[in-house]
């Protein structure tokens, strides 16, 4: 079996309903598995910790691309797993075609934004 981010598709029973724990399933026989995964959490594979040099970098960079007294915000728009999962998809088609592009309501959201407060910064 291969696959690069492993889907479960249906409802899967306890203890096998997320997608890490079905992934072992996927490894491992479930008769090797036994209740060993019954009601145990198991350990996180991301670390999203960094070492402090890298923090202090990647902020005093931010802080010279924002400007001093600006408010950083991250837009994070696009995702590869579903469609449904992007901003603004659904209204794509009913926009006027000068408008009728992907993420325009991601764009609409800064406008109001830096309408409100222009110290706004979008990554």
């Amino acid at each position: 079996m291969w696959s690069s981010f492993p889907e479960t598709y249906g409802h899967v029973a306890y203890p096998f309903h997320t997608k890490a724990r079905n992934a072992i399933r996927q490894l491992a026989p479930e008769h090797r598995l036994g209740r060993s995964l019954d009601g145990v959490p198991l350990r996180s594979s991301l670390a999203f910790g960094a070492p402090p040099w890298v923090a202090h970098w990647v902020e005093a960079r931010l802080r010279n691309l924002a400007g001093p007294g600006s408010r950083l915000c991250v837009i994070g728009r696009n995702g590869y797993t579903s469609v449904g999962k992007n901003w603004g998809h659904q209204w794509r088609g009913d926009l006027p075609a000068d408008r009728a592009r992907e993420g325009e309501e991601c764009r609409d959201f800064m406008r109001l934004m830096l309408r409100r407060d222009p110290r706004w910064f979008f990554l």
